[in-house]
């Protein structure tokens, strides 16, 4: 993860989940949720073998009303700009299965 992108990271206070182009569903996460996903993004890996993956989910992280950066989501797969990443915890997946969970619910 670039050392620029960590640093700004590091001062989100909330995530607003845009979802994928097939669904019309978004939810705003602050506190406690912002602050284990940062961490999370932050310290994940980069993907050496990049996954054949459809990304749904756009996760925009915000400091106040200063947006942040945009991570596209799938599962614990994620792109920032043009670089793949994975997160081995299962906060991520833990994550991504909520979303799906509560769009499916509506």
């Amino acid at each position: 993860m670039p050392a620029e992108i960590s640093r700004q990271l590091s001062t989100a206070d909330r995530v607003v989940v845009v979802t994928n182009h097939f669904h019309a569903f978004g939810a705003t996460i602050t506190c406690l949720d912002a602050s284990r996903l940062t961490k999370t993004v932050t310290s994940a890996r980069q993907d050496r073998l990049p996954a054949d993956a459809v990304f749904d989910w756009d996760v925009e992280f915000y400091a106040g009303t200063n947006f942040l950066t945009v991570i596209h989501l799938q599962d614990r797969v994620f792109m920032l700009g043009n670089s793949q990443y994975i997160d081995d915890t299962g906060v991520l997946r833990d994550f991504w299965q909520k979303l799906v969970a509560e769009d499916r619910a509506r």
